[in-house]
Order: C-alpha cells, then structure tokens, then sequence
C-alpha cells in the first residue's frame, strides 16, 4: 500500500542525444562493370513497371474520408545504389534494428520487405524520383478499429528514418512530436479523467531524457508497458511508477461508454487478448491522426508527407515550422 513516486535529483547528469549520420552527406562512390550492366536492366524495367504498376497490390483502403495527397520525391542516384545491393547487404548495412514503432515495435525485414522496396525503387526512378501518393484512413477505422493514416500503396512511410535520410534528405526533413503518445495520455486525463493520478507521467514528460538515464532504461521499454494490459513486476523504479498510472488510464477508457473518440472503436474487433493497452493505443493514435492532419491541412504546401507522429516538411519550409508547430499543437501538450 506505499506510494511510491519519482524522486527528482537535484544537478543530475543530462542525457545525451544519439546523433545520426547527415543523411545529405554525399559519400563517393564508383561505379562496377557489374552495377553499370544492373542499371541497364533496370532502365529496361521500367516500361513494365509504368503499365503494371506492382506496387497497387499493397494496402486497399475504401474510406474516401479526410483524403490527403502528397508528393514523394527521392534521389534517383541512390535508389539505383540501393537497387544494386545484395538482400544481405541491404539488412546488414541499411536496416536499422534498434528502430521501432511507438508501439515499441521492430520492423520485419525479409526477402519479401525488400523486394516491396526495390519495387518502389523502380517505380521512383521511372518517374524521375517523384511520386503522386493518397493518405487515407485505414478500412480498419471504418469497421470500428480505430487506427492511423496510411498511405496507399507503399511509399516513404514505411521507410525507416535513416534510409528516408539517405534518399530524400536533400528535399525534405524529419519534424517529429516529441513523446507523443505520453503527452497525449496526459493531454487526455487533464481534460477527460482528471481522476487518474499522472504526477509520474507528468514528470516523465517534463523531462524523460534525465529520468530515463538515472533509472537505467529507455523509451522502447516505457511505451510497451504502455500498452500492455499486465501489471510490471520488475524492479525498475520508473517503470513501476508510470506502470501504474498506464494501467489507472487503460482502466478509464474501458470503462467509458460516452466519449466519442472511445466509441469509434468496436471493442469486439480487437482479436488481441491485450484489450486494454490495445484499445489506448487505438485511442491515441486516433488522437495523433488529427493533430497532424490539422498540420497537413494547414500547410498543404509545406509538408511532403505524413507519417505517423511527424512530417516530412521541405528543406526551405523546415528551419521556421518548428515554432509554428508548436503553437498549433500547444493546447494537446504537444511540442515539436
């Protein structure tokens, strides 16, 4: 029955931020008899690839609601590089495995992934490196699931963020929320279920990157006992804390009958025996999709595509949008 909490050290040390590779970094390269005969092949795909487009074959959405069109621009020099690299040098040099989703989630990497990637390699470079693409809800939303915005097709959604770097950085930048879905969770109990205690959320979202170091642990681990629906039994002091609060609001939610965005979810489509935490993530990313659709819609001519909680906004626009982003946002506590 003790309460425990976070406790705040005074002049703690601060964290350091991982620094990625400059994607507009240009690393000179020669080019092989072997890759000059590869890119021959290419070019004489590309005519297939216009009339039979493999890449329509992917995810079918139907709803025709909160449409968005965008266009993707890459580096056609790139793509080619990429196209002429091995499955195993591909996963080995270009997949990032400590990349994951904000369900804490990796991505599959298999032979399948990457033919889908070359695909739409194929389908860039035989349109000069620009793609025309919609971003609808899923059908899954439509049937009561609840869920994000997802391109149809494939495109640079589903790249992950170096690889994105590396064949579009020079057009356009990541421009993120920052810890979204737990200043979503506090946005949510301070104007809907003000009795879910969140003095830990709170702290954790004031200032995650000291806490996250001085306990030892990190983002992924944060965000997957997040959405799960058993207690946390380990011995990680932050961890145990904020556990108990994501558990207090997976419990508000189930319970709430009246709240419109709640009552776009069928409880009864979600197959996973992790109701709870599933239904909470449904409701955040529900919550997420109309944030950056209200940025999408705002500055048609500014972002070059959605992606799930950030854009990719065009290197001119980039350096002022931050500041604007924010002021847009500030009412969900959410800072860019």
């Amino acid at each position: 029955g003790k309460k425990i909490m976070i406790v705040e050290k005074e002049n703690a040390e601060e964290n350091t931020i991982d620094q990625y590779e400059d994607p507009n970094k240009v690393v000179a390269t020669t080019t092989t008899k072997k890759e000059t005969k590869k890119n021959a092949e290419i070019k004489a795909d590309i005519t297939e690839l216009k009339s039979n487009p493999i890449l329509n074959k992917m995810l079918k959405v139907e709803s025709e609601e909160h449409v968005l069109e965008f266009t993707e621009k890459i580096n056609v020099v790139r793509a080619l590089k990429l196209i002429n690299m091995s499955n195993k040098d591909i996963i080995d040099k270009v997949y990032d495995p400590k990349e994951v989703d904000q369900n804490g989630q990796t991505k599959k990497v298999d032979k399948d992934y990457i033919k889908t990637l070359k695909d739409y390699l194929r389908l860039a470079i035989a349109n000069d490196g620009i793609i025309d693409r919609k971003y609808k809800y899923s059908k899954a939303l439509s049937e009561g699931k609840g869920g994000r915005i997802y391109v149809e097709g494939y495109g640079i959604q589903y790249l992950q963020k170096k690889l994105r770097g590396y064949l579009g950085g020079e057009y356009a930048v990541d421009i993120d929320m920052c810890n979204c879905f737990p200043s979503l969770m506090v946005w949510l109990v301070e104007n809907h279920y003000p009795q879910v205690p969140i003095i830990n959320l709170k702290k954790y979202v004031a200032k995650r990157e000291k806490l996250l170091k001085r306990y030892k642990t990190d983002k992924i681990e944060v965000l997957a006992w997040a959405n799960r629906d058993f207690a946390y039994t380990g011995q990680n002091v932050l961890i145990n804390c904020l556990d108990k609060e994501f558990k207090a609001l997976q419990n508000a939610l189930w319970e709430d009958k009246t709240s419109p965005v709640v009552s776009m979810i069928d409880r009864s489509l979600i197959t996973s025996t992790n109701k709870k935490g599933s239904l909470m993530g449904r409701v955040l990313g529900i919550i997420e999709n109309d944030i950056l659709q209200q940025v999408a819609i705002k500055y048609p001519d500014k972002v070059s595509v959605p992606y799930y909680d950030g854009a990719w906004i065009k290197n001119e626009e980039a350096e002022n949008m931050v500041q604007e982003l924010n002021e847009l946002t500030k009412d969900y506590g959410v800072s860019w």
